[in-house]
């Protein structure tokens, strides 16, 4: 009997003296704080996607981090988009918190909110929120001039083709074949049907006329004042064109006007280049210059530089092209301020876009786009 009470004394020594190897030794206290995690980067990329990546000075004094949630905020409805364990690297007595989480975003989506939740070895956990305006890039100093809800009311859909600024009207051609309307940016009110046609993508508004690319292959004028079309360019003045009621082998790519010459950016379908032909408002023709460049879409005019869209094949992505009037040459290419363009007007100088997927009109300075 006394040798059980001997080995169960012993046994009993031998766990109060090393019960530190059976219970793992406490965390230290979570000591890292919301200023310390807000140390990290929200990048917009021109693929369609946002990456939240750690700056190289978010350094912690411990590894309290265990675990990176990324979270999509739509009003009262939360969704985790991507969960992440991050990694550690020691950087003199601190611990540099390392991670990257990339999101795409849908082609539509002009703002996104979302949560980065971090989650901390003792359980709590620190949201930092973060809003990607993606609308601001690749130009900070963009500004939304027309809303989803309200481009609905333009039909088409919600979709612009084309579209001039005059005064507090925009007239516009929506997507399919609708025609020219008429929209009060005062009154806010149902838009006018002013012409309706069954083709054709661009227009140009000037003094009491608005120009309309009918089919491709025309330039009509329409008058404000006596609502009508009061004359059609006879394109048979340019040398190479085929001209009856339509010209066959013409392609109207974009129109512009002002001071009394209408620009209008054409496709020689025989020879397969662009150049841009000038007549006056009466449709006379004055000049014709080569466009050195096998795509252009939409035009508008600004201090003797025409502005076009163009796609890059090369890196899929949409520029803009400076045409140069007075050297006949193209300046440095500018980033477009959407991925998918449409439509272009220039007003008191803001260069003013349509974003096709996205359904809203933005604006950027002039400045933003000229050397």
């Amino acid at each position: 009997m006394k040798l059980i009470q001997i080995v169960v004394y012993i046994i009993f020594f031998m766990l109060l003296f090393s019960c530190n190897k059976l219970w793992p030794p406490e965390e230290p206290p979570v000591t890292t704080t919301v200023n310390e995690l807000s140390d990290f980067q929200m990048i917009i990329s021109d693929t369609g996607s946002v990456i939240f990546k750690n700056n190289d000075d978010l350094l912690l004094k411990n590894k309290d981090v265990k675990e990176i949630i990324l979270i999509s905020k739509d009003g009262e409805i939360f969704e985790d988009l991507k969960i992440i364990e991050p990694t550690y690297a020691k950087v003199g007595n601190k611990y540099k918190l390392e991670f990257e989480i990339t999101t795409p975003v849908e082609p539509e989506v002009y703002i996104k909110h979302y949560i980065l939740k971090f989650n901390m070895v003792d359980d709590s956990y620190i949201d930092i929120n973060k809003t990607a305006i993606l609308y601001k890039y690749p130009y900070e100093n963009a500004e939304i001039f027309m809303l989803p809800e309200e481009m609905v009311l333009l039909g088409g859909g919600g979709y612009i083709q084309d579209f001039d600024i005059v005064e507090n009207y925009l007239y516009y051609h929506p997507y399919g074949p609708m025609g020219l309307y008429r929209y009060n940016l005062s009154m806010r009110t149902a838009p006018d049907t002013l012409r309706r046609y069954e083709a054709g993508d661009h227009i140009a508004v000037a003094a009491n006329y608005v120009f309309i690319d009918y089919a491709h292959s025309r330039i009509e004028r329409y008058n404000t004042d006596s609502d009508s079309i009061d004359l059609i360019f006879d394109l048979s003045q340019i040398s190479w064109a085929d001209c009856d009621y339509y010209c066959s082998n013409l392609g109207i790519y974009g129109l512009a006007a002002n001071n009394d010459i209408v620009y209008a950016l054409v496709n020689n379908y025989d020879a397969d280049d662009l150049s841009v032909i000038m007549f006056d408002y009466e449709g006379t023709f004055l000049n014709e210059t080569p466009y050195p460049e096998f795509y252009g879409y939409n035009l508008e005019y600004y201090n003797g530089i025409l502005f076009s869209y163009y796609y890059d094949l090369e890196d899929q992505v949409y520029t803009i092209k400076r045409f140069d009037l007075n050297s006949n040459s193209f300046l440095e290419t500018k980033l477009s301020p959407t991925p998918s363009p449409d439509g272009i007007s220039i007003v008191n100088g803001r260069f003013y876009y349509a974003d096709y997927y996205r359904k809203i009109i933005c604006s950027i300075p002039m400045a933003d786009l000229m050397d």
